[in-house]
């Protein structure tokens, strides 16, 4: 599983792969771009609540506890119209394969890999994160996590849907836990009040549900206890992404330990 993630996200690159469906009408958006001037939200968590994975990362420029770990973007960084592509190319390919419902053991959810969805999607995904997210990320995080755009490493990333009606396949909601992640990120795929009523990222330590329209991004560190707001009526959709940092900190030169290798 962790190969095909890191192949699909940081393997060798083949280019910006165009591919259309039998009626030759998908055509595969643009990769996104950094947005300009993006508005964010942050939130402070009680001291005692910062995850230990913040506690043992490498102090930055940020003086003090590292409270500010939680942040909603105020408007879109998506546009709905590459959400939607999302949500067809996850449709399209569980039609063929189904929905995995048991690879999160202490929070199942209702998914499909990024690296299971077609070539066209999966290329979108990984330009549109190298190009906007990861140094949208490195803007947000600091200075509580100084960390270059080029160092972000996806360490799982999926497409979620919560059903509110039992006869779908989708669960309504995610039971509080925590992931094994530096930092998480939560997309939102479609509306809320419009496409499904509730529902939302719900932070324990703070008590906050935070939501918004599709396109919305959501960070925050990964070790905070968190969960998945019910769904009450029809079907959320987000892309979840799981983000950890690929760092030298022994003080040793790049590639040190191929030297132990017989």
């Amino acid at each position: 599983h962790h190969v095909r993630v890191f192949e699909t996200f940081h393997g060798s690159k083949n280019g910006d792969e165009q591919e259309t469906n039998k009626d030759n009408i998908r055509i595969t958006p643009k990769s996104l771009q950094l947005p300009q001037n993006a508005e964010f939200l942050s939130l402070d968590v009680p001291v005692q609540s910062i995850p230990e994975f913040i506690r043992d990362f490498p102090q930055g420029s940020s003086s003090g506890p590292r409270t500010r770990l939680i942040h909603a973007s105020q408007h879109p960084i998506i546009p709905k119209t590459e959400c939607q592509f999302l949500i067809e190319s996850a449709i399209r390919k569980t039609n063929d394969i189904g929905w995995t419902k048991d690879r999160h053991v202490q929070a199942p959810t209702c998914d499909v890999p990024v690296f299971d969805l077609d070539s066209p999607t999966r290329c979108w995904i990984r330009n549109s994160f190298c190009n906007a997210l990861f140094p949208l990320l490195s803007q947000v995080m600091s200075p509580e996590l100084e960390i270059a755009p080029d160092e972000w490493r996806v360490q799982d990333c999926f497409i979620v849907r919560y059903d509110a009606a039992e006869d779908r396949p989708g669960f309504a909601s995610l039971k509080p836990h925590q992931d094994e992640s530096l930092v998480s990120l939560t997309i939102a795929l479609n509306d809320m009040d419009v496409d499904y009523q509730d529902g939302g990222l719900f932070i324990s330590c703070t008590q906050d549900v935070l939501n918004g329209p599709a396109g919305t991004v959501l960070c925050f560190a990964g070790g905070l206890t968190h969960g998945g707001y019910p769904v009450s009526k029809g079907t959320r959709w987000i892309l979840t992404v799981f983000l950890y940092v690929d760092r030298n900190l022994s003080g040793k030169r790049p590639g040190y330990t191929l030297d132990l290798l017989p």
